[in-house]
């Protein structure tokens, strides 16, 4: 899925910019998930993935993620 989400930003910053991967640790005390919209709590860890191309257009957001079968 990162490779995928690297290899879209790459072909649409046309070869020319940056791509920004990080991971770090965050702790959520009773906070809401944004996917599923329960309250989470604990220890946690965030995958940051950051390009300096353009945005993507609203409408595409909710398929960003998803897989496409190659036969």
């Amino acid at each position: 899925m990162i490779m995928n989400l690297c290899i879209n930003a790459r072909d649409a910053m046309e070869g020319n910019g940056k791509i920004e991967i990080e991971l770090f640790k965050s702790i959520c005390d009773e906070e809401i998930c944004s996917s599923c919209e329960k309250i989470v709590s604990g220890n946690f860890l965030i995958l940051s993935v950051k390009d300096s191309g353009c945005d993507t257009l609203v409408e595409n957001r909710p398929l960003i993620f998803e897989s496409v079968l190659y036969h």
